[in-house]
């Protein structure tokens, strides 16, 4: 994982991986990636910047956005920054979530796809 692309491109919402190490990336989460590509990473983009209301400055809100081990990133009225290792996890009270990385299923046939492991990072 990421197969040798890009899983940190902010204004994207979909990731996905070929073999021989094509990548393909999405700011449009309805469009689904190319036959014969694999969604490795989704980002849900009612989540990327709804707290600007509530939180100090602007997406990420002074907080990290690319923790790997983390799919839930929040952030308060204070600067504080929160992170949770489940997507389901809701925000601490008080707390505004800006960015869920929700885990996928592994779609039959990946192991031929994308380069790596199962569960291939998903």
């Amino acid at each position: 994982y990421p197969f040798g692309c890009n899983d940190g491109l902010d204004t994207m919402t979909t990731f996905a991986c070929a073999g021989g190490g094509g990548c393909w990336y999405s700011a449009d989460d309805t469009v689904a990636p190319p036959e014969g590509f694999c969604t490795y990473k989704t980002v849900d983009p009612t989540e990327l910047e709804s707290c600007s209301e509530y939180c100090l400055g602007e997406y990420p809100f002074g907080c990290n956005d690319k923790l790997d081990d983390k799919q839930a990133f929040h952030c308060n009225k204070d600067g504080g920054c929160s992170y949770s290792a489940s997507a389901s996890e809701a925000a601490p009270p008080g707390w505004c979530t800006y960015k869920r990385v929700e885990p996928l299923l592994v779609v039959d046939g990946c192991e031929a796809v994308c380069d790596g492991e199962y569960p291939f990072g998903c």
